[in-house]
């Protein structure tokens, strides 16, 4: 992957020096618009190496988890630069129409659009070869972008070409709609890396994939709590599982480690699993408690600031039972609010059903963002 960067870095400089040099000696703000949308380009497939090659570093003590969302800093890089670039090239594009300074059209001013459409053609073909055997999502975000060049020089052969037909406004016209591209790929980036930074979930589909290789774990009576993030080019994974109450701790733990084995082996790029293990419940505790959820969890909304209820489960510990459920709060609370609240719920679930003598709460922000099975 640093190879691809490399190329892309050399490729890119050699077709943004023609460009620019043709766009200002030949005076079209396209092409030269569209020589500084590739220089931009140079700046980001440097930052893209800088990234892969912090993101390879081993865990350290004040990295644990490894450096992988390194590998997501330059997708910042590359929309901030972008947004930079299409500034520049709306303000003097606008100003160019303003003043009606239009340049005489010129044949190589042409010849520099359709190269460039070229070079950034095969390029792109390359990266995305690349990011099929890696999966990086910084080269896939460069791919984008190096996709939206294609498009931009193809638009700048057209303005070019449309001077040559008596239109010199379609020069800084085209202009305009080569900043707009360049900030929409900006926008796309930028959301996209985002998403990552925070904690996004890989989606409902990894996480169904993920409970049913856990399943199929010998001992493994049953899987939920399953949540995953994104962190650089990997996915880490927490997840509780059932097992039979009766074992010992060695064989629970070996089952866990067989867990990991599993999902590390058959999910495409989890790079780190967190199993906590939990008795199952005894025969009696499967009985159909549905009835008695339902009014727990109305009672339990009924209790000021709790937003939500939901994961409830009963469990019997001899003749007594204990509740097991999570409550969503408002995220701005502070931390003995949401404790006091949770005392509330407590005393209240204890209160209305005498059976339960025990209420384990977990506490949630109403924001929360990951996927639950």
């Amino acid at each position: 992957m640093k190879k691809a960067a490399v190329i892309a870095i050399f490729a890119n400089s050699f077709i943004s020096a023609v460009k620019l040099v043709v766009g200002a000696i030949f005076g079209s703000l396209a092409v030269f618009a569209d020589g500084i949308d590739s220089f931009f380009d140079i700046v980001s497939s440097a930052s893209v190496l800088v990234g892969i090659r912090a993101s390879e570093k081993p865990p350290d003590a004040e990295h644990l988890y490894g450096h992988g969302r390194f590998e997501n800093l330059p997708s910042l890089v590359i929309a901030g630069s972008l947004f930079i670039a299409s500034s520049g090239i709306f303000y003097e594009a606008f100003r160019k129409i303003f003043y009606a300074e239009y340049g005489a059209f010129e044949w190589i001013a042409l010849g520099a659009a359709l190269f460039s459409i070229g070079g950034k053609y095969l390029l792109q073909r390359y990266l995305l070869r690349v990011y099929e055997k890696v999966k990086s999502s910084t080269l896939m975000s460069y791919a984008k972008n190096i996709r939206g060049d294609v498009l931009t020089s193809l638009s700048v052969s057209i303005g070019v070409a449309a001077v040559a037909l008596g239109m010199p406004w379609a020069d800084p016209l085209v202009a305009i709609m080569v900043a707009a591209l360049i900030l929409k790929t900006g926008i796309e980036i930028s959301r996209e890396t985002l998403q990552i930074l925070a904690d996004s979930s890989p989606g409902n589909e990894i996480i169904s994939r993920i409970r049913s290789v856990a399943l199929t774990v010998p001992g493994v009576k049953d899987c939920h709590r399953v949540r995953a993030r994104r962190s650089g080019r990997g996915i880490l994974v927490d997840l509780h599982i059932w097992v039979d109450p009766g074992i010992e701790v060695a064989t629970s733990h070996k089952i866990s480690d067989e867990v990991v084995g599993a999902i590390l082996k058959n999910i495409p790029n989890v790079v780190h699993v967190l199993v906590h293990v939990e008795p199952s419940p005894q025969k009696e505790d499967i009985e159909d408690h549905s009835k008695m959820i339902a009014a727990i969890a109305s009672e339990v909304t009924k209790v000021k600031q709790v937003v939500g209820c939901h994961g409830i489960r009963l469990q019997h510990s001899g003749e007594d039972m204990v509740a097991e459920m999570h409550i969503l709060v408002d995220s701005s609370l502070s931390i003995t609010e949401t404790h006091r609240i949770s005392e509330e719920v407590s005393v209240r679930i204890r209160s209305l059903f005498p059976n339960i003598k025990r209420v384990v709460i977990h506490e949630e922000p109403e924001s929360v963002g990951s996927v639950e099975i």
